[in-house]
């Protein structure tokens, strides 16, 4: 019995000196705080090894008690105590181990490697000045930003949609990184404070394993002036207003806007065709729709006419424009960008606020009420058509939010910039999707709008 206990005694004092030996290197590690990083400076495999034996310490000990408890009160087996105390002597050896190996790579030397220094000895040389000193051999805790990024050398810098902005190697380019480092911890902005709206602008570090990191810099709708950047796991910095120097503030929004939006046309003349073609086919009982291409095709028409020569060479070109525009449409609304009815209802409520401050507003009005309407009753009934650009222009910032985070490729090809990977998502991704809709669907509607437009001309 006294010998199970001793045995039991044993095992918890040295249990817990070396759980208080690996505590003190896993808190030098900075793993039991959020102040520095040793990432770069201690292997991974070490690292992760000290972490495991403090967790496997810690239960021991927790066993070792229990054990303890039965050796004084049950009659256990003297087998028991020897397996324990096997095991503990097993967990207890691979924890000095890792230990030793934390504090040799910390503080001594290492075949291959330079000598590094403790972190309280690197935080008083970089509070002294040694950051500047070339060939310092003081691994400095890293800046705050750089902390929560991958611990490699940022090989290209993309920001929004400009690919290798600044170029790499360029004065610029370090300049960014430098700036970068600036963000102190006291930037650093408590949850929930600041939000990021919808307008930002991104940064895209790209690695030479491929990997690649955002970093997202946007202005407060609180205070509308100072800029913040936000890293991936949600953490925000203030202190970011450098990011003007190298992008315009213009440049802060959700994507740039696709060639389909529908304006209302501003010429007299124009406007007043537009508006009687409408009221003609509302009598007629044809209005513009997203399952009837009849006055969608005539509508059409009237833009071709002007560029072609020959009436047939128009009624195919309408006919392919329609085509593409249902497709991206039809696309956009199965993959869930279909605007809402308040979304449209706000549209037409800033188109008729920009006519409203337009220098011939009074001309464009008189030219409506002769022929039979109103501003707002012609946008009402061209609210389908801004259905459709709506969900096309949903789906273009979808596409352009995915490219300024980094994902260049359509298939096997790598774009350039923006304008070349929205051309290539159309062309192998969306029109592609769209065939059997095509074929089945919008092919015979627009046979049928074909022959109502030969009909409507009297043919």
């Amino acid at each position: 019995m006294k010998k199970k206990k001793s045995m039991g005694v044993f095992c918890i004092l040295f249990t817990l000196v070396c759980l208080f030996i690996s505590g003190r290197v896993n808190n030098d590690l900075g793993l039991f705080s959020d102040m520095y990083s040793t990432a770069g400076i201690i292997p991974e495999y070490i690292r992760e090894g000290t972490t495991l034996s403090f967790l496997l310490l810690a239960v021991t000990l927790v066993i070792s008690l229990i054990c303890f408890c039965l050796y004084t009160y049950k009659n256990v087996p003297g087998a028991v105590a020897w397996v324990q105390l096997a095991i503990v002597l097993l967990i207890c050896v691979y924890s000095l181990f890792v230990s030793i190996m934390c504090i040799c790579c910390m503080d001594g030397y290492q075949p291959g490697r330079r000598q590094m220094a403790s972190y309280n000895r690197a935080i008083n040389d970089y509070l002294a000045g040694g950051m500047t000193q070339d060939g310092a051999e003081v691994h400095y805790p890293l800046p705050p930003v750089f902390m929560y990024l991958p611990q490699k050398t940022v090989e290209t810098i993309q920001m929004n949609g400009i690919k290798d902005y600044p170029p790499g190697g360029t004065a610029d380019f370090e300049a960014f990184l430098e700036d970068l480092k600036s963000i102190a911890w006291t930037d650093q902005i408590e949850s929930g404070e600041i939000q990021r709206g919808k307008d930002y602008l991104v940064v895209t570090f790209g690695y030479e394993d491929g990997e690649k990191a955002n970093l997202f810099f946007f202005q407060s709708e609180k205070d509308g002036e100072n800029w913040y950047l936000q890293i991936g796991d949600g953490r925000i910095f203030g202190g970011a207003g450098f990011i003007t120097d190298y992008v315009s503030t213009g440049e802060a929004v959700s994507a740039t806007e696709p060639q389909e939006i529908f304006v209302l046309p501003m010429e007299p003349e124009e406007l007043k065709r537009s508006a009687e073609l409408i009221g003609r086919l509302k009598e007629m009982g044809v209005s513009f729709s997203t399952v009837d291409m009849r006055a969608l095709f005539i509508r059409e028409m009237q833009i071709q006419m002007k560029l072609w020569e020959k009436e047939q060479d128009a009624v195919e070109a309408a006919a392919r424009e329609l085509t593409w525009r249902m497709d991206r449409y039809h696309y956009a609304v199965q993959n869930g960008y279909a605007p809402t009815e308040e979304e449209i209802d706000g549209r037409i409520e800033e188109i008729i606020a920009w006519l409203r401050e337009a220098s011939n507003f009074v001309e464009i009005e008189t030219t409506l009420k002769e022929c039979g309407t109103t501003c707002e009753q012609y946008l009402q009934d061209c609210r389908e058509l801004y259905r459709i650009s709506l969900a096309i222009e949903k789906l273009h910032t979808a596409a352009y939010d995915e490219f300024r985070l980094g994902n260049d490729r359509i298939g096997e090809r790598v774009c350039e910039d923006f304008s070349e990977y929205w051309t290539y998502y159309l062309l192998d991704v969306v029109y592609p999707s769209m065939e059997s809709y095509n074929e089945n669907t919008l092919e015979p509607l627009l046979d049928e709008a074909e022959t109502f437009y030969i009909s409507l001309n009297g043919r």
